[in-house]
C-alpha cells in the first residue's frame, strides 16, 4: 500500500493549512491550500457554505411567498369589487 507523505515542492515540510479567501474581481470564496511553514500554494479548491447559501435561499423563498400572499389577497378583493359591479348590471362573476 502506498502511504508516501504529501510534501511541499517549495521547502519539503508535510503540514498544510486551508486558507480561505476571495480574489479579487471574484464573487466566490476559495480555499487555498498552503505550505503551513512557507505558505506556498499547494492547491485550490472551491468554497461552498451549505449553510449561509440555505439561509439565503430560505429568506428569498419567504419574501416570495410574503409576496404571493399579499398579491392573493389583492385577487380576492379585485374579484370581489368585480362581482358587486357585474351583479350590480345582472351579470355573474365565477
Amino acid at each position: 500500500m502506498f502511504t508516501e507523505t504529501s510534501k511541499c515542492p517549495s521547502c519539503g515540510n508535510a503540514t498544510f493549512r486551508a486558507v480561505l479567501q476571495q480574489p479579487d474581481n471574484s464573487n466566490y470564496q476559495l480555499q487555498f491550500v498552503q505550505c503551513a511553514e512557507c505558505d506556498a500554494v499547494i492547491g485550490v479548491l472551491e468554497y461552498l457554505n451549505l449553510g449561509a447559501t440555505l439561509h439565503d435561499q430560505t429568506q428569498i423563498i419567504k419574501e416570495h411567498g410574503s409576496k404571493l400572499d399579499r398579491l392573493e389577497v389583492a385577487l380576492r378583493q379585485t374579484n370581489h369589487l368585480l362581482g358587486k359591479l357585474l351583479s350590480s348590471r345582472g351579470a355573474h362573476v365565477s
